[in-house]
């Protein structure tokens, strides 16, 4: 399990790196089931605020789904169960 922290910040710099607006990132996440508002997704993408980890792997998720729906030729968000290792 990776830290809230780290899962936030490696989702903030995939959304940035696929140059996904947060209101893209938003509505895909409100299609998937999420319940957060659009002030605090947005919060949450510019790293003021931590959301629960099941708003936070949703919209790893919303962020990864946008990436193969895009085709965009990047790594995807990583979710609270992924293992982060040093190599």
């Amino acid at each position: 399990m990776i830290s809230e922290y780290l899962q936030q910040w490696t989702t903030i710099q995939t959304m940035c790196a696929a140059a996904f607006p947060s209101t893209d990132v938003w509505v895909t996440y409100l299609g998937m089931g999420g319940d957060q508002d659009e002030i605090d997704t947005a919060a949450y993408l510019a790293g003021l605020i931590v959301l629960p980890v099941l708003d936070r792997d949703l919209i790893a998720h919303a962020i990864n789904q946008m990436i193969a729906d895009r085709d965009v030729p990047i790594d995807g968000a990583r979710y609270s169960t992924d293992v982060m290792r040093d190599t």
